[in-house]
């Protein structure tokens, strides 16, 4: 319902497509164009029949040729709304000269080129949609807030370029080839940064070398891309390329393999044949280049392109085309010197089979989505407005509601642009081997469903590093494996080695750390064997005093200065002797607090039984009493052994030792105990008790001197005393200056040695007096004279009697 009188009643979307590649000189042959220009023709014919048919407005446009050039594309553009007047941008109508409103842009095809549109449309704010530009930069809805298009960004396309790489098999090592355009410039970009996670995640994906293809540099391309393939394993190449400069690359490539010569030449051939080229989805569905190279440069080729369905009925349409029935496109051109070519092109004899065998151009599918989203968003808009005349249209509110609608194409596709301005994509993946396309595969929405059915050849500049060793970089992509040193380690795949924490060192092959085991004195090590001997001597000594003590019980030596001490002194170096083993094997919290409290307490008790045996004996030889001196003597001991049991257990209490480990040297820890940092240092207290103890016991000593000659256990107690105080003063600097199982050997080696200063000064002359000499208890038998001596034997009697 089209009145040809009123242009009030159309809406004018010129369609932007390239139909001519060389500026209209020479054969303007270009398939893919005529495709694409029918496709809108044929799109705008099903709207106004199908879609605007129950309003009184029609769709109507113009094919503009803009030659692929981006100047071309904002000339033409302008010309399209050149014709201002009071209505409006204006253009020319079918089948009459009136003017109607334009309210759209359909294209262009190259990024470079829509791009230079969108500025236009900016500034008019008019709605544009693109059927072919994937560029990153049209992403920005900021920088073109009037941009739409139907196909998916470059982003998509480069991550399912990536994803196919990473997910072959020995193909770690690639090449790059972009445009130096807008498309290839953004597609170069987007590989990279998807590469570059893939790199940071599994550290096994590298880039050789990425070119840019200007024209006129195709040729030195080529022969660093040669040089590449003749000096390393290449054997991937990705090309995110338009077609032209595609071509062009082909061509410089087949010039220089055929200009081999040598002994190397037929190698290097093979070289190249066997390199397998991803495409992008610019050129790889043009079978007519695949014709011209498969065979001479490559024989395997990777090809992604956007997935679309064929338009309904379009395909049949194609074959009535002839020069008496071509759908007005005589009106619809631009460029009248197309018209000659395309009467002649449709007459040619093969022109329906090209049509019936062909793969139609991709984007005839997302340009017949594009003329679509046009008809949908003008019926819409005409709804909700109750427009009246296409002059009325605000072209900016025209945009909201495309952005709004969602439909179900001609081509089946499902369009929605949502909050983005551009579908949600899909790409299918083919291989072209053997002189044929073969379906492998589809990528979307970052899922990848890819088979390959043919064997990759491997390329990979080094073999991958195994666990425990580093790379060592030698030519870009390329390295060395060195074998991580001690305490490092290294998955394999990175550049260095990383050290180990404290404490910890390699494990056997080098890919982790483990725990350093601390050295320690084991309980079957040389010193714990000399240790346990020993101890066994002490023991055996402790129990042969026992048995004369007990067989000789009622003697003056052993009653003389009080059996409670001596059975003290004896339990104290038995259990001193058995806590040695507390010092051998690894240590715990545990085992930590009793090597502190066992030797402290009953090294306190020996000096505590010395210091009353002395006192006992300084008393009766001045004092001549003897009333009270076991009493007195027990409550000494016992009151000082619990005072000391009560200071060690406060001090263990409030700030216990923990066992930790401490790395002396690179990959040798010893296990230490040690005081908490962070409680107050009440272990003061123990010092300060020892040293009491200790002051004490030196000064009865020294006063314990000077008794008489004939027996002068005095004197025995203080060269006791003093050499236990040697012992100790000599032990304690090894404190500081001693660690780990030197620092255990040393406080058992003290500990044996206090014992048997006891056994040896104390007890030893008791022995020999018991057993040998009888008589020289003449001297403790005066100075008491409760009892008498009769048979060696003391037998108490009143003290009046006697």
């Amino acid at each position: 319902p089209v009145s040809e009188q009123d242009p009030s009643s159309v809406f004018a979307v010129p369609a932007i497509i390239p139909l001519n590649i060389d500026e209209g000189h020479g054969d303007p042959f270009y398939p893919p164009g005529v495709h694409l220009a029918e496709a809108v023709l044929y799109t705008v014919s099903y709207i106004n029949h199908n879609v605007l048919n129950t309003t009184s407005f029609c769709l109507d446009t113009t094919i503009v040729d803009n030659y692929l050039l981006a100047r071309k594309s904002v000339t033409l553009g302008l010309k399209q709304v050149g014709h201002l007047g009071g209505s409006g941008h204006v253009m020319s109508c079918p089948g009459t000269s009136n003017k109607a409103p334009v309210v759209g842009f359909l294209g262009a095809a190259k990024s470079d080129n829509t791009i230079a549109v969108a500025n236009l449309c900016n500034v008019l704010k008019i709605p544009q949609i693109s059927y072919a530009s994937t560029s990153l930069d049209l992403d920005d809805v900021e920088a073109f807030p009037y941009f739409l298009r139907t196909v998916p960004s470059d982003q998509l396309q480069a991550e399912a370029i990536v994803e196919i790489i990473r997910q072959s098999v020995n193909w770690s090592y690639i090449g790059i080839i972009a445009s130096d355009s807008n498309y290839g410039g953004a597609g170069l970009s987007a590989i990279l940064t998807h590469a570059s996670k893939i790199t940071s995640e599994e550290t096994d994906f590298c880039i050789a070398f990425q070119y840019k293809l200007q024209q006129g540099n195709a040729n030195n391309v080529a022969v660093q891309v040669l040089e590449h393939i003749n000096e390393t394993e290449l054997s991937v190449i990705v090309l995110f390329s338009d077609l032209e400069r595609t071509n062009d690359f082909f061509g410089a490539l087949l010039d220089q393999v055929s200009a081999l010569q040598g002994e190397a030449a037929e190698k290097l051939r093979e070289k190249v044949l066997n390199v397998t080229y991803i495409g992008s989805d610019s050129w790889s569905s043009d079978q007519t280049l695949f014709a011209s190279y498969h065979g001479k440069i490559f024989k395997r080729f990777i090809g992604v392109g956007v997935y679309t369905k064929d338009i309904r009925g379009f395909r049949e349409h194609l074959e009535t085309l002839n020069s008496t029935n071509y759908n007005s496109i005589y009106d619809k051109l631009d460029s009248n010197y197309f018209l000659d070519w395309y009467s002649r092109y449709t007459e040619q004899s093969d022109w329906k089979s090209t049509i019936r065998t062909s793969k139609l151009d991709d984007h005839s599918s997302t340009t017949a989505d594009a003329t679509h989203s046009f008809g949908m968003g003008l019926l819409e808009y005409i709804t909700r407005t109750n427009l009246t005349s296409s002059f009325d249209t605000v072209t900016s509110d025209l945009f909201e509601v495309l952005r709004e609608v969602s439909f179900t194409s001609i081509t089946g596709n499902e369009v929605s642009f949502g909050n983005s301005n551009q579908q949600t994509g899909r790409y299918y993946i083919v291989e072209y081997s053997e002189g044929q396309f073969v379906h492998v595969g589809n990528y979307t929405a970052q899922q990848l469903n890819y088979h390959n059915p043919y064997q990759n050849s491997p390329s990979i500049c080094s073999a991958a590093c195994r666990g425990g060793q580093r790379r060592k970089p030698t030519v870009p992509c390329c390295h060395e494996c060195v074998n991580c040193t001690a305490h490092h380690h290294s998955n394999g795949t990175t550049t260095q080695c990383y050290p180990c924490d404290e404490a910890y060192t390699h494990n056997a092959d080098h890919t982790g750390c483990v725990p350093v085991t601390p050295e320690f004195l084991s309980f079957t090590s040389k010193f714990a064997i000399i240790l346990y001997l020993l101890v066994a001597a002490g023991l055996a000594a402790v129990g042969v005093v026992v048995a004369v003590f007990v067989s000789k019980f009622q003697t003056p030596v052993v009653q003389g200065h009080g059996v409670f001490v001596y059975v003290t002194l004896l339990c104290t170096c038995v259990v001193l002797f058995l806590s040695t083993f507390l010092f051998l094997g690894q240590s715990s919290d545990i085992n930590c607090n009793l090597r502190l409290a066992v030797p402290v307490l009953g090294v306190s008790s020996l000096f505590l039984c010395v210091s009353c045996l002395t006192k006992t004996v300084i008393l009766r030889i001045r004092a001549l009493q003897t009333t009270r001196f076991y009493v007195v003597q027990m409550l000494v001991l016992v009151v000082g052994l619990l005072v000391q049991v009560f200071v060690v257990g406060i001090v263990l209490f409030v700030r216990p030792l923990r066992y930790s480990v401490k790395e002396i040297e690179r990959g040798k820890v010893y296990g230490e105990c040690g005081h908490q940092r962070d409680v107050p240092q009440i272990d003061i207290l123990l010092y300060i008790s020892c040293f009491v103890i200790f002051c004490g016991s030196l000064v009865l000593s020294f006063l314990g001197r000077n008794t008489n000659e004939n027996y002068n256990e005095g004197k025995f107690l203080a060269f006791q005393t003093i050499a236990m105080h040697i012992v100790i003063i000599a032990f304690v600097p090894t404190i500081k200056l001693l660690d780990g199982p030197v620092l255990s050997g040393a406080w058992a080696v003290a500990i044996v040695i206090i014992c048997f200063i006891v056994l040896i000064v104390l007890f030893t002359p008791k022995l020999y007096i018991i057993t040998y000499r009888p008589y020289k208890n003449q001297f403790i038998q005066d100075l008491i004279p409760e009892v008498r001596r009769t048979n060696g034997v003391i037998r108490e009697e009143d003290s009046n009697a006697s």
